[in-house]
């Protein structure tokens, strides 16, 4: 077997982070046989037929070390992703001291538990937006439901980078699933908010992930949603399922068992327009007269009194809670 990339070697290249091999085989950059030092092969294995054989070879070697470090920084505890931070960071890969937004593009759900999009095309879809980018340093790692990229942010809290890299890989996530056929929901894209370094890229990840998710199931945010607009949806993004269920009132489950979703919707526009009669009315289309029916319905069926603001409170963040664990029923393994 050829030797393992060493990252202390003296001879190492410091232009590596750029370097990218498509798998559809296109052809590398011509700057790459001079930016890189070759693998030499081992004295068992037969020898490359060409100097560019070499040159893919050692490029794919230096992706899944890299590729290793950025699962690190993702799903590691906190002490080995600041040592992949660093590593990457030494490696060129990623530019120091830079910020850092995750966006993740998360392949469409079927029938609420298959992906619309396999693997080996997620990871297509991110060496592509990686290429169609003019941003150096972004990294970016394929899982089984999503890809992710970590894009070397402008200033502190700027979308500005994290956006315009989301909608290249929303374009190429959404042409390479129509190009394949694929059945279900078509792909999303969340945007994470941006965080001071590298090693802190898991935060901004898990906003991307719960972004995406929320993208991907409710049509006001569709096809790309950043973490930073979903207000109340992307607190409860960071909650799990249990969570989430312990978060509706019995009363808003009384509503969902015995009506045909009419009076949840008309509950839910009331609280969105704070109570306004006049708004609501507008909202749903309905005389004020009809809409007065409806409340007094709803106030009968939960026992509540909708002029109680705590009342109001309680439901109206039940209610955003029960589409939330809607959203994590169609993407129940993201």
């Amino acid at each position: 077997m050829s030797p393992p990339f060493d990252r202390q070697a003296e001879d190492q290249p410091s232009s590596l982070g750029s370097i990218d091999v498509d798998s559809d085989g296109l052809a590398l950059d011509e700057a790459t046989p001079d930016a890189i030092v070759l693998d030499e092969p081992a004295a068992d294995e037969p020898a490359p037929a060409s100097r560019q054989d070499r040159v893919r070879r050692t490029v794919e070697r230096i992706q899944r070390l890299h590729e290793r470090d950025v699962r690190t920084l993702l799903l590691g505890d906190r002490e080995s992703r600041h040592q992949s931070a660093a590593d990457l960071v030494d490696d060129n890969a990623y530019p120091a001291g830079a910020p850092v937004t995750a966006v993740v593009v998360m392949a469409g759900a079927v029938e609420g538990h298959a992906s619309g999009l396999t693997a080996d095309l997620i990871l297509r879809v991110l060496r592509r937006a990686v290429r169609s980018t003019d941003r150096a340093g972004v990294l970016h790692l394929p899982r089984r439901t999503h890809g992710v990229l970590l894009v070397p942010a402008l200033p502190l809290g700027s979308e500005e980078s994290g956006s315009g890299v989301a909608r290249q890989l929303l374009e190429e996530a959404t042409a390479r699933w129509a190009e394949a056929g694929a059945i279900g929901d078509p792909p999303s894209v969340g945007v994470g908010a941006s965080r001071r370094n590298l090693s802190c890229a898991v935060y901004s990840y898990r906003q991307a992930i719960g972004a995406a998710r929320i993208a991907g199931t409710m049509p006001e945010y569709a096809p790309l949603a950043s973490w930073q607009d979903l207000g109340v949806f992307g607190m409860l993004s960071s909650l799990g399922p249990d969570q989430l269920s312990a978060m509706v009132p019995k009363s808003i489950r009384t509503l969902q068992a015995i009506e045909d979703g009419v009076l949840l919707d008309t509950l839910e526009a009331f609280l969105d327009n704070s109570g306004q009669v006049k708004a609501t009315a507008s909202t749903l289309y309905l005389h004020r007269a009809s809409l007065y029916q409806r409340i007094r319905r709803i106030e009968e069926i939960t026992g509540t009194r909708l002029d109680d603001g705590q009342v109001r409170l309680h439901l109206h963040l039940g209610l955003k809670a029960a589409r939330m664990l809607r959203a994590l029923a169609h993407h129940p393994h993201s």
